[in-house]
């Protein structure tokens, strides 16, 4: 999975790297915050997963091998507005 978005001058993307279970996230743009946060949730809605992005040179990666098998939504955050969303389909 390879998507890439602009929102409020930030440019967000997120890559799922299905050998070693990592995402990666990149975060460019004239506002980068450390205020942001990556939500994934599952298609009911619920609330599975929640981490700060601790961003080092606007890049972040966070393991979700703790994750079931499944299509995902994830989110970007800062201060509660949404700045990115996409799917992740997670296969072990």
């Amino acid at each position: 999975m390879s998507d890439n978005k602009l929102y409020n001058c930030l440019q967000v993307a997120v890559y799922l790297n299905s050998a070693n279970n990592l995402l990666n996230i990149s975060v460019a743009g004239e506002d980068v915050v450390r205020e942001l946060f990556l939500v994934v949730g599952d298609l009911s809605g619920r609330e599975v997963k929640r981490m700060q992005l601790n961003l080092v040179n606007g890049l972040c990666t966070d393991d979700i091998r703790d994750l079931e098998s499944g299509v995902y939504l994830l989110g970007v955050l800062k201060k509660g507005t949404v700045l990115y969303q996409s799917k992740l389909i997670k296969q072990d």
